[in-house]
């Protein structure tokens, strides 16, 4: 009786500890820091066709968790209090909207893929979002997306800005579908390889302010014959780029410049930060060379960036180079300095044993699910799991023996307006073949063209034999 008793007290206490525990294992794990922005606005969204009014309490952000497959339980954490904020369960094209307060960090746990989307502010959504939107298969490339839509900034605010929030830019020669959850095709087409194509979505907007995108649901779904890289276009935003072999620190990359779409005191930049000493070239679609950067050795050792300001600012580009770099798009406020980039947040990733250098405007947040030792500038130390750490702005080295999560703030002023696809451990680890002929550029000549120049030759040769031609030149005297 006492040895049952026993076992029944140790089982209590184990269901005890796995329900209280912020480190609850789990296959996908995701992490946000919500910026001290100020309260957002009331906003309308589209809830079963029918549009509904949502209040947000006061100083608080909002964290949208949806849902890829049937029966999914997601546990969002407290790490500041080490306390569970919610429990949710979901089902495949579901939306569950909570609040998380300003400037605190929270741990979603899901025993299955989801899709974690952050945002606030109070201009949130008048100025609209910028950010990169994760593939249903994992990772930011694939053939099959769905998608919450980021906000459009509104007309009055962001006059002669291009403002998509749906940006489709193609690997390869490629077909596509569109279509809201509630059944409506919305487009179909193809695109070509280093192609760009936008759409308005109906999406979030502030209280009693009309529509500002096509369809009748919150959820759409894009499938495409080939690989694409989807964005959202919001005014002052920035983005991490991922890099097409996968992850973010990488050497080929293709980017929209109108990721930072433009207001009137805008100003667009590209910042790249190189791991090591390398060659850097920006391409145009045409591949045609735009700019080209060296980075020495002594570079590296000088926190040394590029900042590449675009002129082609409704034209995708295309990265190169010789090393590992990664790659900071978006525009700052009035301002030519990287410093000033946002208002918003970002996020990118490095795995284990890989090496990054990376450059924060104003501040960049570590994470790590388990204990970690990172070389960071220089400088070991013990990255705890769960134990956010904030670092300052400008350029950081970093290099872990496990996959670390990095969230990159930009404040310019202040957070008004940002929002922010969160990337799983799970998204920053897959890999992908690089494009085949990519960035390549195609000439004339191809080798099998000289294979009739052989045969023919060889054929001259056998005829002069044959007809004695040869043997008649050599047997001439001087």
């Amino acid at each position: 009786m006492k040895v049952c008793s026993l076992m029944i007290l140790l089982c209590l206490i184990v269901l005890l500890s796995l329900s209280s525990s912020p480190l609850l294992e789990a296959e996908f794990i995701y992490y946000v820091h919500v910026p001290p922005s100020s309260t957002m606005s009331s906003f309308d969204e589209m809830v079963n066709g029918t549009r509904k009014t949502i209040i947000p309490p006061p100083n608080t952000a909002l964290l949208d968790v949806i849902g890829l497959n049937d029966d999914t339980h997601v546990k969002i954490w407290d790490l500041n209090k080490g306390e569970l904020l919610y429990f949710l369960t979901l089902d495949e094209g579901e939306v569950k909207s909570v609040f998380i307060t300003c400037n605190s960090s929270v741990k979603v746990v899901s025993d299955k893929r989801v899709l974690v989307y952050a945002s606030g502010g109070e201009q949130y959504p008048n100025l609209g979002t910028t950010c990169i939107y994760p593939s249903a298969e994992g990772g930011f490339r694939g053939r099959e997306f769905l998608i919450l839509p980021a906000t459009i900034p509104d007309p009055l605010l962001a006059e002669g800005s291009m403002s998509y929030n749906l940006l489709i830019m193609s690997l390869n020669d490629s077909s596509f579908e569109l279509e809201d959850l509630n059944g409506s095709k919305l487009d179909q087409g193809s695109i070509m390889r280093y192609g760009m194509k936008g759409y308005r979505l109906w999406c979030r907007v502030r209280h009693g302010c009309r529509d500002r995108g096509i369809g009748s649901s919150q959820l759409f779904r894009l499938r495409s014959s080939y690989d694409v890289l989807l964005f959202s276009l919001g005014t002052d935003g920035f983005i991490v780029a991922p890099a097409l072999s996968g992850g973010f620190v990488g050497n080929l990359f293709f980017i929209p410049v109108c990721a930072s779409v433009m207001t009137p005191k805008s100003a667009p930049m590209i910042v790249i930060v190189p791991a090591k000493a390398c060659d850097v070239v920006i391409l145009s679609r045409e591949l045609k060379i735009l700019g080209t950067k060296k980075f020495s050795e002594e570079d590296v050792l000088n926190s040394a960036y590029w900042v590449y300001r675009p002129k082609e600012l409704d034209e995708p580009l295309i990265i190169k180079s010789s090393g590992n770099i990664t790659v900071l798009v978006g525009s700052a406020y009035g301002s030519e300095s990287p410093e000033y980039l946002g208002d918003d947040i970002a996020f990118m990733g490095i795995r284990a044993g890989e090496e990054a250098g990376f450059f924060a405007p104003t501040a960049a947040i570590l994470f790590a699910r388990e204990d970690t030792d990172v070389l960071l500038d220089n400088r070991s130390m013990r990255l705890e799991a769960d134990k956010p750490l904030m670092i300052g702005g400008g350029v950081h080295y970093l290099k872990a023996n496990k996959s670390v999560i990095i969230e990159i703030l930009g404040a310019s002023a202040s957070w008004r307006s940002w929002g922010a696809y969160v990337p799983s451990f799970n998204d920053i680890e897959v890999s992908y073949q690089l494009p085949k002929g990519f960035a390549i550029k195609e000439t004339w000549f191809k080798p099998w063209m000289i294979i009739p120049i052989v045969i023919a030759i060889i054929a001259a040769i056998f005829i002069l034999i044959k007809t004695g031609v040869i043997s008649r030149i050599f047997s001439r005297g001087p």
